[in-house]
C-alpha cells in the first residue's frame, strides 16, 4: 500500500543495480519483497538505481517510495581492472549517494556485492548487504575470464560482507559461506505463497515434471 504522510517516516536508502519491477527474475523478486517488508515495518524505501524498464520506477513511486534513476558513464575500463572490480563502477551513483547525505536516512540497503562499491559515499553509517548467492561460487563454471571474474568478486564479496553492518543470506550454506568470512549474518529465506504453489496430496496420472529456475548454476560434487 503507498505510504501517505511521510514526513516522520524513517527512510532507507537501497542501492539496486536494477528497478526490482516488473518482478520478472528471482533477484527482482526478492528485492522487492525485501522492500514490501521494509514498508510494512513504517520504513520509506528510496531507491538508487541506474536502469529499469519502461514505467517500472513510476509503478513503484505510485507505491509512496521514492525512486532515483542515476545514468552515467563507467569509470574507465583500465581503471575498473586495476580497481579488481569484476564489474564497472559509475561515478554518477557515487555523486548521487553524497547528495542524500542532507536528508540522512535511518541506513542504507545494498542489493547484491557489486552494488558495494560506493561504500564511502553512503548517506548513513549503518548499512546492510543483501545477498542473494555466493555470487563468486555461481561464476566458477566457465574459462579462465570466468575463473578471474570469480576470483575478483569474491574478494569484492569479502570485502564487503566484512565492511557491512549486517549481510542477510537466502540460504543456510550461503549464511555458513559468510559466517565464515567474519560477517555478522541474518538468514532471510525466500517466501513461498502456499495458496499461490497450493499442490494436490493425490499424484497425477502423468509423469512429466515442470521445472522452474536457471539450469546454468554449478553441479555440486557430493
Amino acid at each position: 500500500a503507498a505510504i501517505g504522510d511521510t514526513s516522520a517516516v524513517p527512510t532507507a536508502v537501497v542501492l539496486c543495480p536494477v528497478v526490482p519491477f516488473p518482478p520478472v527474475t528471482g533477484a527482482q523478486k526478492r528485492t522487492l519483497r525485501l522492500l514490501e517488508t521494509m514498508a510494512g515495518a513504517d520504513v520509506l524505501p528510496h531507491l538508487v538505481c541506474s536502469t529499469g524498464e519502461p514505467g517500472a520506477a513510476e509503478a513503484l513511486t505510485e507505491r509512496g517510495w521514492r525512486v532515483d534513476m542515476v545514468a552515467g558513464p563507467p569509470q574507465a575500463r583500465a581503471a575498473q581492472h586495476l580497481r579488481r572490480l569484476p564489474s564497472p563502477y559509475v561515478p554518477a551513483i557515487a555523486s548521487r549517494l553524497k547528495a542524500l547525505r542532507a536528508d540522512a536516512p535511518a541506513f542504507v540497503q545494498v542489493e547484491h556485492a557489486m552494488a558495494s562499491y560506493y561504500a564511502d559515499h553512503h548517506p548513513a553509517r549503518r548499512w546492510i548487504l543483501s545477498m542473494h548467492n555466493v555470487d563468486a561460487d555461481v561464476q566458477r563454471t566457465g574459462g579462465v575470464r570466468a575463473t578471474w571474474r570469480a576470483a575478483s568478486t569474491a574478494r569484492v564479496e569479502r570485502h564487503a560482507s566484512q565492511a557491512a553492518d549486517l549481510v542477510l543470506c537466502v540460504s543456510p550454506e550461503d549464511q555458513a559461506h559468510f559466517d565464515g568470512l567474519g560477517a555478522k549474518t541474518l538468514l532471510v529465506p525466500n517466501g513461498i505463497d502456499d495458496a499461490f504453489f497450493d499442490v494436490p496430496a493425490a499424484l497425477p496420472d502423468g509423469e512429466r515434471v515442470l521445472f522452474f529456475g536457471r539450469l546454468d548454476y554449478p553441479r555440486s560434487e557430493e
